[in-house]
């Protein structure tokens, strides 16, 4: 199987991401395919990879949005292409932060889901 997250490369970027998403209700965080993984009422949201983030409860809308970000793509693991998870690049902080906004909604997505 093939290791899509690097801690070495991506430890700077998780606790600048941790120290801002964990502050968030009903935020949990596990490890998920190898990666860090981000959960709100337990429905999955987004999850780091290295060099990136996957945004997994984003509208279409917010999908198309997410894509036209340079480096964006459909989330591909093991020749299988998931085109509802959105991978946008993360190689800084600032980065991350360009991608914060989409976070939110996928956040704000996922607790929608919850009943």
């Amino acid at each position: 199987m093939i290791k899509i997250y690097s801690e070495d490369q991506m430890h700077t970027i998780r606790e600048e991401f941790e120290s801002e998403i964990l502050q968030r209700p009903h935020v949990a965080t596990k490890k998920m395919f190898g990666c860090p993984s981000y959960t709100a009422k337990d429905k999955l949201f987004a999850f780091l990879v290295t060099e990136g983030m996957v945004l997994t409860k984003l509208s279409e809308t917010e999908r198309t949005d997410a894509l036209s970000i340079p480096g964006a793509q459909f989330f591909e693991h093991n020749q299988r292409v998931v085109k509802t998870w959105i991978r946008v690049p993360i190689k800084d902080t600032v980065a991350l932060d360009k991608v914060m906004e989409l976070v939110s909604k996928s956040y704000d997505n996922a607790l929608e889901l919850v009943t």
